[in-house]
């Protein structure tokens, strides 16, 4: 599916690897994490998020004006 500007993305995010944390950053804004471990939870707002081995987070984005972005998960 196409998206567009103000449109919201709900993205998986699961760790596989062996021993690594990543902490996960959108160039968009601040995301919304809605799931922890298959989970939901109260939805939080933040700009960033530690990731351990074997977790998964669920997050919303919302794309920007600009249509474009980026999601990055830093060693």
């Amino acid at each position: 599916p196409e998206l567009g500007p103000g449109q919201k993305l709900r993205l998986r995010i699961i760790n596989a690897a062996a021993s690594t944390y990543f902490h996960l950053g959108y160039a968009g804004g601040p995301m919304k994490v809605v799931s922890a471990d298959g989970m939901d939870v109260k939805p939080v707002k933040t700009d960033q998020v530690l990731i351990g081995m074997a977790e998964t987070y669920d997050v919303v984005v919302e794309i920007p004006a600009s249509g474009a972005f980026e999601f990055r998960a830093t060693a």
